[in-house]
């Protein structure tokens, strides 16, 4: 699969954060609180990885917080990304 650039952009105004995913990696819902991204996962990679990389995730994305949870189709997860109030 090919490697292509994403943006992540905030509707309050932060900056965007370009990143590299795999085609048809994500998904992004902009919510009153934050963001919700659906992330595909790699082949090896569990739940548990994302996880413990919360506070990195969040950290990197730009959020005040992450926090992951399975979706209902397996070999997905969505990063809950809290916004900075």
């Amino acid at each position: 699969m090919a490697e292509k650039l994403a943006t992540l952009s905030f509707s309050d105004g932060s900056p965007s954060i370009d990143f590299p995913v795999l085609a048809g990696t994500m998904r992004v819902v902009v919510t009153d609180t934050g963001h919700r991204v659906r992330v595909r996962m790699l082949p090896g990679q569990e739940i548990i990885h994302f996880e413990h990389a919360e506070p990195v995730l969040a950290h990197t994305l730009g959020a005040s917080a992450c926090h992951v949870r399975e979706d209902r189709r397996s070999g997905y997860v969505w990063l809950d990304l809290e916004a900075y109030s």
